[in-house]
């Protein structure tokens, strides 16, 4: 639901634990995650919902502390997608992005979809109607495929539509 945290620039995210393993599977590693957001309010136009994924374990994921291998990805409402590779030690590094475009209008919801596959990882943000692309990044890569993730948000206040969420 409601992410309506102060709109600090610090990453706040939850496990998905009812919906992990994804396809009860720990060590999935062809899934796709689609659900709905609105920005509500946001500290700067690179701020973010996104989600980590392709955790082996249901371990918390911190970006500060990097310490869940697997891939943040990021919707930022200056309309970027970004793709991050996060270590089991050190800094993650971003693998593919979008670029920007036109900012997201707040309080529209918006579609975001990830799909991994063994070797892929695409994430998609469409707009309100939910079928049209606005942008689109995509990174070749086979390390890190589990099932845990976790939805988040970094400096701003989010609303994550209850029921939007869809695991195949």
């Amino acid at each position: 639901g409601y992410y309506g945290w102060p709109t600090a620039a610090q990453h706040d995210a939850c496990l998905q634990g009812y919906a992990c393993p994804i396809k009860g599977n720990p060590s999935a590693d062809s899934f796709s995650i689609r659900w709905q957001f609105q920005f509500n309010t946001v500290s700067s136009d690179t701020r973010w919902v996104g989600v980590h994924c392709c955790a082996a374990d249901d371990r918390p994921y911190q970006d500060t502390l990097a310490t869940l291998l697997g891939y943040n990805i990021l919707f930022r409402r200056n309309a970027s997608v970004d793709i991050y590779s996060t270590p089991a030690s050190g800094a993650s590094t971003q693998i593919a992005t979008s670029g920007t475009g036109t900012n997201l209008t707040l309080d529209t919801t918006y579609t975001a979809e990830v799909v991994v596959t063994p070797t892929t990882v695409t994430a998609t943000l469409y707009a309100a109607d939910g079928t049209t692309v606005i942008k689109t990044a995509s990174v070749a890569s086979t390390h890190s495929r589990g099932g845990y993730f976790h939805l988040g948000r970094n400096g701003c206040q989010a609303y994550l539509i209850p029921g939007s969420l869809v695991i195949s």
